[in-house]
């Protein structure tokens, strides 16, 4: 028996006209998409060397390499031009941050030395990483250069400063060059606020104004870190307050407006003012800090402690492998993992730790703190 075509039913007007609505909805945020993809702001990386970009916006780039650390950062440098052998090299000993050793792979080659920032932003889009043109504020790092530039032509006596904090492109080394002494950080965090009129080289003949400490740690140690964090700040001991600034957890509402509005800016400017890193030694931090955890998506904690991490190692090179601020702690309940850990066998920063599960542990590991700021 022949099968009846059974006529479409139509739609009520109601429901036709939300149909419609909703395709001229998608049709303009299509076409919105379709306009913010065209980047008309790259005109103005056309004449910017990527290597003088790269040199004024420390805090822009290590945002950018961090993010592209967790893309397929391999297909962009096979698009910027490094071979298949550059790239498997960078595989095996990119010192845990491969984008950057790409840039300084690139940096070595001759080819390499006009390139410009436009051409990495061409291969990004043409790889489709919109994500991260629009996650890193590059117009702003072009503004900066091009205020450079112009405050070079207007005058003679300008120069470079040499002690500030920039990334060095030397054919030995690719890494972040910290040489100032830490500024004093006024407040603590659990005071709520941070003092903005800080001086850069405080002289010494200022009063001292106490011992603030960087905690960074994962969630799976954030318990003992809390209590840890409790007990340094505690009033009542006689060894003196040590003020606590934390990245992630109990964190008040002015640290937390920071990271909201310009995250690596602040973690840079704090690192330099608090006198030691304590990290809190945990499986998961030390996941965090050779990018094998990226944690929640609503959550920053990993990419904050990576970007810690990152800062630490590179002042302990610049500093001829010395460690002279980071101090780190491990729970107990951790320990036997972490010490089985190679980035802990093997780490100048990680080798030396101290126990924290106790009272009486943390209390002496706040008197060593106390003993090192007095005699620094």
């Amino acid at each position: 028996m022949a099968h009846k075509h059974t006529p479409e039913r139509k739609m009520r007007p109601e429901n036709l006209k939300a149909k419609q609505a909703m395709e001229e909805e998608i049709a303009r945020l299509e076409e919105e998409e379709q306009c913010n993809r065209k980047y008309e702001w790259f005109d103005d990386a056309v004449e910017i060397s990527v290597w003088k970009y790269f040199d004024i916006n420390y805090d822009i780039i290590m945002d950018f390499a961090t993010r592209e650390d967790l893309e397929r950062w391999d297909l962009l440098a096979d698009k910027l031009g490094l071979s298949g052998i550059y790239i498997d090299h960078c595989k095996k000993y990119n010192r845990l941050y491969p984008t950057i050793e790409v840039f300084r792979a690139l940096f070595m080659m001759k080819d390499k030395a006009q390139m410009s920032l436009r051409e990495v932003l061409d291969a990004l889009k043409d790889l489709n990483q919109h994500n991260i043109l629009r996650a890193i504020p590059w117009e702003k790092g072009i503004e900066k250069v091009m205020a450079s530039n112009k405050l070079g032509s207007n005058s003679e006596v300008c120069k470079p400063n040499e002690k500030s904090d920039i990334v060095k492109f030397d054919k030995g080394q690719f890494s972040l060059n910290i040489t100032e002494q830490p500024s004093v950080l006024v407040r603590g965090e659990n005071q709520g606020t941070v003092n903005e009129e800080i001086p850069v080289n405080p002289k010494p003949s200022q009063p001292c104004q106490g011992l603030v400490i960087m905690l960074i740690f994962a969630q799976d140690s954030r318990d003992d870190a809390q209590r840890v964090a409790r007990q340094l700040r505690s009033p009542e001991s006689e060894r003196g307050v040590v003020q606590v600034l934390q990245l992630t957890g109990d964190i008040t509402n002015a640290v937390a407006i920071n990271l909201r509005t310009d995250p690596f800016n602040c973690i840079h400017k704090w690192f330099k003012q608090v006198r030691f890193i304590v990290p809190v030694l945990s499986p998961q931090l030390l996941a965090q800090t050779q990018n094998h955890d990226v944690g929640k998506k609503e959550s920053k904690d990993h990419i904050y402690n990576r970007f810690v991490y990152r800062m630490m190692q590179d002042q302990y090179v610049n500093n001829g492998s010395r460690n002279t601020r980071c101090r780190a702690v491990c729970p107990d309940v951790h320990h036997k993992q972490v010490m089985s850990n190679m980035l802990v066998r093997g780490n100048g920063l990680f080798q030396l730790h101290w126990k924290c599960s106790s009272s009486e542990q943390v209390e002496e590991f706040a008197k060593i703190l106390w003993s090192e700021y007095n005699f620094s």
